[in-house]
């Protein structure tokens, strides 16, 4: 009798089969770092059409609140979620939540009727944000379902065709909206799960004419009395404002003992009704920030109609002269022979049309206007200076080619961000006031307090760290306005405690940094008649410190930021420690003879660092399960399991990178071991390199780089990674013979690839242990990979589950056949 288990199984390898049709690629990180088809928000100082009256009259709208006449607020509280657009398709029948409700993540998918549920699942199956996408995504289309036909044909049927761009027909009408996961956050966690309606958007387009190679895709906004009536209608129809949903559907091919089912209560909510009653402005604060504006536009000479685009060319006027002059010298040194008119036009064009209009955004004289490369070439009058000026690559505006166009750009910007900065800091400060003490809607008391104070912790450690880069480095260049902006907020908070601040002390700051309160809240949108802003308050420069682009990203250069990060305890008698950091995917006896080898030097303490799969290009799959992080973990210890000579962990890299992670743990700042120390970072010798009995390379040269750096702690001993790397060590000639004798050596991914099968592979463990299901006597490979046949059976049962059966192929295929047809 076939088992329910392998039903299963089987159910989810024909899933396998749909999904490969529908192949998607998704990144968890695209999914955080982009606003899909949201897009992305401008603060006020990014709109180059504002003017100085604008501004005024957003301070004096400040002044009061940001209030309607009626006394409610204008602002909407600002979610840090995953975006999601979704629609309806009308047709006059009750909604089926499985058809009729179509999603896009980007606005290339508009109108896409196909876009369903299903495609949901498919598309997020294997996704590392799978519960937060389909579980999400599922409550969605389950409460619509709930909402009246006329009411999903007027909302998604009725567009307002006024404002229909010229040339483009209308395509759907979409909903806005923010997908909130408390089990997964981006970088604020709030209590519940929650979907935030944020608005209605009419798309228009000419993307289904063939004839057009380059569709444009336009949409309109809308708080109209259609969003009105959708949310209206959502909230009467969902009682509570809550539809719940279980990752049980999720987990109904997954082991039991492994894989729990989890039950999520998600509420609804209309950004509407998530409004923020913001702090006014005190007179003294409005007429502070008047008084800067005031100061701007008087050294400007700009009238009160002045833009902040007219600011920004008059900020980067004199800089651009100088660029230009600079281009002119280079150009000719290196072609004395050029004519003045070439040089001239060849200079303006590297630095307005290409540094200036392309990459930077900025305004350039219509005169400049339209100027090609190739026109410049071709107006060149000496033919030598044409090819030798080619041969540089002056006429291509790509700044790996172009030797001019990185380093002008450079130029213009940091200009533009230091003359500027007058500009963004009285936005920031209007910000900060506005929202200083307050909390997000979508979070308790007691949770805010946890996170301000969690908050505060990491500036304090991200701070050092920053402080510690030396003065040259990119990063910290990058960083140093955001720096700046905190460093006024640590001052300003700690002035209102009646404590003084030295901001030329960098001690001083960090001391008192820790008297600040930072609010769990990432800001407001705000309406300023036909433009939306945002203000995001001390949220957006703490974040761009702590956040996924500093921070987070780069663990070596904050180490003790990280340190907190990394959930593992030293014991107080470890003297000597290794970290071993990779994907393992799935661990091997190749893997655990470097744990033997470092043990065998004196480790008393072994940390295996997992890296944590965020795209689809890491991603592992063995049947019908991917091969997460935890997972590998949870394989670690069931292949180390009789190893007691040491204390052995295993954790989930809290960094795309484990090798960044493990480094981290070796510099200045991160304390994590006692003085004295010997810390072994792992690494393994190659065994195709081995020439004449010398090791010719190892997998160490991905710690090099980082230990030839000044940060590292010097009160450890960290022995050469390359010379004390882990022997090369091969499957014995016995495991090819059983290859052979299964009929499945050439089917081995090694082979075919044309690597060596006696070496350990990874791709070779997962296609052994897909194959087992059907042939049980591959049990036979298995063993020289895991030891012994209790570690294989362990394998398989966390992979298929307990009671599963290994079968032959033809009854597997068979049954196949059954549930097929």
């Amino acid at each position: 009798m076939i088992n329910n288990n392998l039903k299963r199984l089987i159910l989810q390898e024909k899933k396998n089969l749909l999904e490969k049709k529908n192949k998607f690629n998704f990144s968890l990180k695209r999914f955080l770092f982009e606003g899909g088809a949201g897009g992305h928000m401008m603060h006020p100082y990014d709109d180059d059409s504002l003017t100085f009256v604008d501004i005024r009259n957003i301070i004096e709208d400040a002044g009061s609140g940001m209030l309607d006449p009626q006394g409610k607020s204008r602002a909407v509280e600002k979610i840090d979620g995953y975006n999601m657009h979704f629609s309806v398709v009308p047709t006059g029948q009750p909604v089926d939540p499985e058809k009729d409700v179509i999603f896009i993540r980007s606005e290339k998918d508009i109108g896409k009727i196909e876009n369903n549920l299903n495609w949901i699942r498919t598309q997020f199956a294997a996704s590392p944000a799978r519960d937060i996408f389909i579980l999400g995504c599922e409550a969605i289309a389950e409460a619509c379902a709930k909402i009246s036909p006329s009411i999903i044909s007027n909302v998604f049927g009725n567009p307002d065709m006024e404002n229909q761009p010229e040339g483009l027909d209308y395509i759907a009408t979409y909903v806005n909206t923010e997908i909130i996961f408390p089990a997964r956050p981006i970088q604020i966690e709030y209590d519940k799960p929650t979907i935030s309606f944020h608005e209605i958007k009419d798309y228009f387009s000419n993307i289904k004419d063939p004839s057009v190679k380059r569709p444009s895709i336009e949409f309109v906004n809308y708080n109209d009395q259609r969003y009105q009536q959708f949310v209206t209608a959502f909230n009467k129809e969902n009682k509570n404002l809550t539809v719940k949903k279980s990752t049980a559907s999720l987990n109904k091919n997954m082991n039991p003992d492994y894989f729990k089912d989890v039950e999520y209560d998600f509420e609804m909510i209309g950004s509407t009704n998530n409004l923020l009653y913001l702090n006014k402005l005190s007179d003294s604060d409005k007429d502070e920030l008047l008084s800067k504006l005031a100061k701007i536009q008087t050294e400007s000479g700009l009238p009160d109609t002045g833009t902040l685009g007219e600011l920004k060319e008059i900020y980067v006027k004199e800089v651009v002269f100088d660029q230009i002059e600079f281009v002119k010298q280079e150009l000719k040194q290196i072609t004395p022979n050029i004519d003045e008119k070439s040089l001239n036009n060849i200079a303006n064009y590297i630095v307005r049309n290409v540094s200036m209009s392309d990459n930077l955004g900025l305004k350039i004289d219509s005169e400049y206007q339209g100027v090609t490369g190739l026109s410049l070439k071709k107006n060149v009058l000496d033919k030598v200076v044409q090819e030798t000026l080619n041969a540089l690559g002056i006429f291509v505006k790509d700044k790996k080619k172009n030797p001019y166009v990185s380093k002008v750009t450079s130029a213009i910007s940091n200009s533009l961000t230091e003359q500027f900065k007058d500009v963004t800091e009285l936005f920031y400060i209007l910000g900060v006031k506005i929202l200083e003490g307050l909390k997000s809607n979508l979070m308790s008391d007691k949770t805010a307090k946890i996170q301000s104070e969690k908050l505060t912790i990491d500036l304090r450690n991200s701070l050092i760290d920053f402080y510690n880069l030396p003065d040259s480095d990119a990063l910290k260049q990058k960083l140093k306005k955001n720096v700046y902006k905190i460093e006024l907020l640590i001052a300003d908070q700690n002035r209102k405690l009646g404590i003084n601040v030295d901001l030329n002390n960098k001690e001083d700051i960090i001391e008192k940094s820790l008297n600040i309160s930072v609010g769990a809240i990432e800001g407001i949108v705000y309406n300023y008649g036909e433009k939306r802003f945002k203000f995001t308050g001390n949220y957006a420069p703490l974040n761009q410190l702590m956040g996924f682009n500093s921070a987070r990203m780069f663990p070596v250069k904050f180490p003790k930021f990280y340190s907190t990060k990394i959930q593992w305890d030293i014991l107080p008698t470890t003297d000597i420690v290794a970290i071993i950091p990779g994907s393992f995917k799935p661990p091997h006896m190749g893997h655990r003879k470097m744990i033997e080898h470092y043990i065998a030097k004196g480790a008393q303490q072994v940390l295996v660092v997992v890296s944590d799969p965020q795209s689809e290009e890491s991603i592992r799959k063995i049947g019908k399960s991917a091969l997460s992080a935890a997972g590998v973990c949870i394989l670690w210890k069931k292949l180390c399991a009789d190893i007691t000579n040491a204390k052995i962990d295993f954790i989930v890299s809290p960094s795309s990178s484990p090798v960044d992670v493990s480094v981290s743990m070796v510099m200045k700042g991160a304390d994590r071991f006692k003085e004295g120390t010997t810390v072994y970072l792992g690494c393994s010798q190659k065994a195709d390199d081995i020439i004449d009995g010398k090791v010719m390379s190892t997998d160490a040269d991905r710690f090099t780089s980082f230990l030839n750096t000044p940060n590292i702690d010097e009160s450890l001993d960290i022995p050469d990674p390359k010379e004390n790397a882990s022997p090369a060590t091969q499957l014995p000639p016995e495991y090819l013979n059983v290859l052979r004798q299964l009929n499945i050596y050439e089917m081995m991914p090694s082979v075919q690839s044309g690597k060596n099968p006696q070496e350990y592979h990874a791709s070779d463990l997962r296609f052994l242990l897909n194959e087992v299901i059907s042939n049980p006597q591959i049990k036979k490979a298995l063993i020289f990979f895991l030891k012994d046949v209790s570690v294989v059976d362990s394998y398989i049962n966390f992979l298929y589950g307990s009671d599963i059966n290994i079968m032959n192929e033809a009854l597997i295929r068979k049954y196949i056949k059954s549930i097929l047809v």
